[in-house]
């Protein structure tokens, strides 16, 4: 089960970063539409990948199973891409750790919370059709864990919003 601190700090965060999007984009009589992935299913191959065959280039394999699956939806034409680039730039080593994570995320609710926030947003500002990808967060990323309460996020773009997540230490 998620925190209520983490539930919070995820909805502000995803408030706060549809905001932007929605600055740029016309008003329209529409609904928005809203579209959640889970990248950390995507992760969870490339740990599974990179524990069968020790050789293999991690590298090619977060490129494959992260980076190449989730791209076009998730970040793709993004205004602000390199955010993107950046964020998965090196593989994650520490395969226990993000399994762990992994595996706290797929019994979470995130996928509720992150689609709850969206359509309170989408009540006081219109937008954008909106991406959210979810990923976990790199067992690395001590700030974010530390000083974040385990949630950053970000826009990659209008209608394009990464978040990174960690349920350890909930």
């Amino acid at each position: 089960m998620m925190s209520s601190i983490k539930k919070i700090s995820l909805f502000f965060i995803i408030i706060s970063l549809a905001v932007p999007s929605c600055a740029r984009s016309s008003v329209s009589e529409q609904e928005q539409l809203f579209k959640v992935i889970s990248v950390y299913e995507g992760m969870s191959k490339y740990v599974e990948a990179a524990r069968s065959d020790p050789e293999a280039d991690l590298n090619e394999l977060f490129q494959k199973h992260i980076v190449d699956p989730y791209w076009e939806e998730c970040a793709e034409g993004g205004e602000y891409i390199l955010l993107a680039e950046e964020a998965f730039k090196d593989p994650i080593r520490d395969f226990d750790r993000l399994e762990e994570e992994i595996r706290l995320l797929s019994t979470s609710s995130i996928e509720e919370v992150v689609e709850e926030a969206l359509h309170q947003a989408s009540t006081l500002l219109h937008g954008p059709d909106t991406t959210v990808c979810i990923a976990a967060l790199d067992p690395r990323d001590t700030f974010v864990r530390k000083n974040m309460h385990g949630v950053a996020g970000f826009t990659l773009g209008s209608g394009k919003i990464l978040s990174q997540v960690s349920i350890q230490d909930d």
